[in-house]
């Protein structure tokens, strides 16, 4: 990886991109850090940037921003029931 991005837009370039596309892999593999679910096909697993990636590029792969969350959980997290 090439450090953080530095923008919004080079963070969008580069999720989409090869490094995105590794750090999507490893979520694959995941449990919902908030609730325990296994991922089995059912529901998505999800990451949930603790500071938003829009204001805080240079967090978009900083493991210790993000939240591995399914997307119940993720939901919830953005309040997305109510």
């Amino acid at each position: 990886m090439k450090g953080p991005p530095k923008t919004a837009a080079e963070a969008r370039r580069r999720w989409s991109s090869g490094e995105g596309y590794r750090f999507r892999q490893v979520l694959e593999r995941l449990v919902c850090e908030e609730c325990g679910f296994v991922a089995d096909g059912t529901r998505e697993i999800h990451c949930h940037h603790i500071k938003d990636k829009a204001t805080n590029p240079e967090l978009t792969f900083v493991r210790s921003n993000i939240l591995i969350i399914c997307e119940v959980c993720h939901l919830l997290e953005h309040d997305r029931f109510s």
